[in-house]
């Protein structure tokens, strides 16, 4: 799934791959998915 609306990510999801610059910068999984941690691994912040 690709989506700008993170609550629809966070819970559709059982893994999210947040990639910048064609690298990846973080995997979430599980509980660790939510829309404050994934807004936190789009900004680049470490959580």
């Amino acid at each position: 799934m690709i989506s700008s609306e993170l609550e629809e990510v966070a819970a559709y999801s059982d893994r999210v791959v947040v990639m910048r610059e064609r690298r990846v910068e973080r995997v979430l999984e599980g509980d660790e998915i939510s829309p404050v941690n994934l807004m936190t691994a789009i900004a680049g912040a470490a959580a």
